[in-house]
């Protein structure tokens, strides 16, 4: 059996996508970084962003096609859900908590 081993990669790192449950059609979305948003922030702002995981969102659905631009959120799992009024794709219910991934990448790291 294999053992964990930390490669040292932080939450922060995986912060391009994050798929989540759409909330019209209950399928794949995609919550993404808002580029045109994001360079309409001034030096501060971005400063305060710096990897852009903070940064302006914004929501696509990749079956229906539904869209929505986001606030700001922290990004947590919680602000997903009241931003864009969905959850993550990758969250499951597992001996009494929730595991949870942001993207693929994520998942296997």
């Amino acid at each position: 059996m294999d053992r964990f081993l930390d490669n040292g990669t932080k939450l922060y790192d995986f912060y391009e996508e994050f798929l989540v449950v759409c909330p019209k059609c209950a399928s794949l979305g995609k919550v993404l970084i808002d580029e045109d948003e994001f360079a309409k922030l001034s030096n501060k702002k971005i400063e305060q962003n710096r990897n852009k995981f903070f940064g302006p969102r914004k929501f696509v659905c990749m079956k229906c096609l539904h869209r929505e631009n986001g606030a700001q959120p922290d990004q947590s799992r919680e602000q997903l859900r009241l931003v864009f009024r969905t959850q993550l794709w990758l969250e499951i219910e597992c001996c009494g908590d929730r595991i949870w991934a942001y993207n693929f990448e994520h998942f296997c790291s």
